[in-house]
């Protein structure tokens, strides 16, 4: 179906981007990390107004009205009583840095079937921005898929980041009780899946039982789901040469993220960027583990032990 970006796509053809990759699970910190390393000037990215304008990116631009899409976005949130995502504390604007799993069709993943919208996605982006500036992207739902993502972009560096597993997992349950206990405003703009969700009362009430602070089935699954995605990163890692990833903690960016930042800048070759002070920026918050993630913990050491000694991580809580 034509879209106001139909006339349009054939002056991106030629458009080329230089993709830097942000793994890490869910709740790892990944839009910590993109949020800070975005704040430097020194990357393109993805930002909620390309996810939710998508179909008029390029239209926009070409009519030189992009500054008043994206205040109109921001104008659209006060309305809605948006001022953060609820899952977290990181503020919602049209220039929040967002996942592009949200401008793949036909999947979650950097799959075949859905490299040609990603490739479309990235020229769009960055034939609207600074066509020197690299291109920085944030895939959680591929965390576990860095092997294809290398096969497919082997020029791009890619940034993992990990956290404490037990926080990671305690994260996903509670971000799952936020979104499936009442309707996330921002979540339902950029991703209409998540939206339809929350219309289809028999499947939403399913899940809220499933994933409820009584259930154990649904928090068992999520448990398991964070084992694989670091277990495929410990047995697999050493496949990927060591000059095309840096590896940092989520605990080690909130405790030093200027240390962090530079690091990474430097390991990227020292990209052009702004003076930053990011100091201030994060404000660590104590954990307090819930019931449900207790219960899980003999099933992540069973599976974690490695993972958990490679990194330094403390399972018992």
């Amino acid at each position: 179906m034509p879209t106001p970006d139909t006339p349009y796509l054939k002056q991106i053809a030629n458009t080329t981007f230089q993709p830097i990759f942000i793994l890490g699970d869910q709740r790892s910190g990944t839009t910590l990390f993109y949020d800070l390393l975005t704040q430097t000037g020194a990357f393109n990215f993805v930002s909620a107004y390309h996810v939710i304008a998508y179909d008029e990116l390029l239209a926009n631009h070409a009519k030189h009205c992009t500054a008043i899409a994206m205040r109109e976005l921001n104008e659209r949130f006060q309305k809605l009583g948006v001022s953060d995502r609820a899952i977290d504390q990181m503020r919602v604007r049209a220039d929040l840095p967002e996942e592009y799993v949200f401008l793949l069709k036909k999947g979650l993943r950097i799959l075949p079937k859905t490299l040609p919208s990603f490739i479309e996605a990235c020229r769009k982006i960055q034939y609207i921005s600074n066509h020197s500036k690299p291109l920085l992207l944030k895939g959680p739902t591929d965390t576990a898929n860095f092997l294809r993502i290398r096969h497919y972009f082997p020029s791009a560096p890619i940034l993992f980041i990990h956290r404490h597993p037990l926080e990671v997992l305690n994260s996903k349950i509670k971000a799952l009780q936020l979104l499936l206990n009442e309707t996330n405003p921002y979540y339902a703009l950029i991703n209409p899946g998540y939206a339809r969700l929350m219309q289809r009362w028999p499947r939403r009430k399913l899940l809220q039982t499933i994933f409820s602070s009584r259930g154990e089935i649904g928090p068992r699954i999520l448990a398991r789901h964070t084992i694989w995605g670091a277990r495929y990163y410990a047995n697999r890692i050493e496949e990927l040469e060591p000059s095309c990833h840096l590896t940092v903690r989520y605990e080690d960016l909130c405790a030093n993220p200027n240390e962090v930042v530079n690091k990474v800048l430097d390991f990227l070759g020292a990209p052009d960027h702004v003076a930053f002070d990011l100091s201030n920026q994060i404000a660590k918050r104590p954990v307090h583990f819930r019931t449900e993630t207790r219960r899980c913990i003999p099933q992540m050491k069973r599976g974690l032990k490695d993972y958990c000694e490679r990194f330094g991580y403390d399972l018992d809580v």
